[in-house]
């Protein structure tokens, strides 16, 4: 699969549960496919009230990857986001919000990418069912690759050159602090397998 060179400045808007919603690719998901995303621009608007049990919202891709090996590896490149996120939580407890990717569930190589925009997320006092389960990032909200019970060299979340400028709020949140500071970052919000999964080379934020 490859997108190339397209843009989108419109809205989503939603009032029931969605899985996976993206500017460009909602949810990426096939056995062993390599997808490319390049020079890809979107401004849209994303709201929305989130109730069930996951929801995976990207500034370019919702979801990347699966949990079954071998998956596939997302190429995203000079891509941007300058849009804004409005979500409110609905007794949900696995949120995942990336400027660029929502969730990654494989390997990723993602370079001279950035984001502008805005990630304001309500949690309606809804406490996560685990810290691990949520994430919020510039770039990518969660990540799991590689997944222990489905090894893949390539299974990386590989940074370069990625900008992150945005603004990140999260309100009414019943979570911990601890929690709270642990799962919502600038360039990546939750690293599952922090060892050798993700590498991240002249990357910036602005905290």
């Amino acid at each position: 699969l490859t997108i190339r060179n397209c843009s989108f400045s419109g809205s989503i808007t939603t009032s029931n549960h969605a899985l996976a919603i993206g500017g460009i690719l909602g949810h990426a998901q096939a056995y062993g496919m390599q997808a490319t995303i390049e020079k890809c621009d979107v401004s849209a608007n994303f709201t929305a009230v989130t109730a069930g049990w996951a929801c995976y919202v990207g500034g370019i891709v919702g979801c990347g990857g699966t949990a079954v090996d071998p998956g596939e590896i997302m190429n995203i490149s000079n891509c941007t986001y300058s849009g804004t996120f409005t979500f409110k939580q609905n007794n949900q407890y696995y949120c995942r919000f990336g400027g660029i990717i929502g969730d990654l569930q494989r390997g990723a190589v993602i370079s001279d990418c950035s984001f502008t925009g805005k990630i304001l997320v309500d949690q309606n006092n809804t406490v996560s069912y685990s810290g691990n389960d949520r994430g919020v990032g510039g770039i990518i909200g969660r990540e799991t690759a590689p997944n222990a019970n489905f090894p893949k060299m390539n299974a990386k979340a590989i940074l370069t050159r990625c900008n992150s400028n945005g603004t990140i709020t999260i309100t009414n949140s019943a979570d911990t602090p601890e929690n709270n500071s642990s799962r919502v970052r600038q360039i990546s919000g939750c690293q599952l397998n922090t060892t050798d999964s993700h590498v991240e080379t002249d990357c910036t934020s602005n905290s």
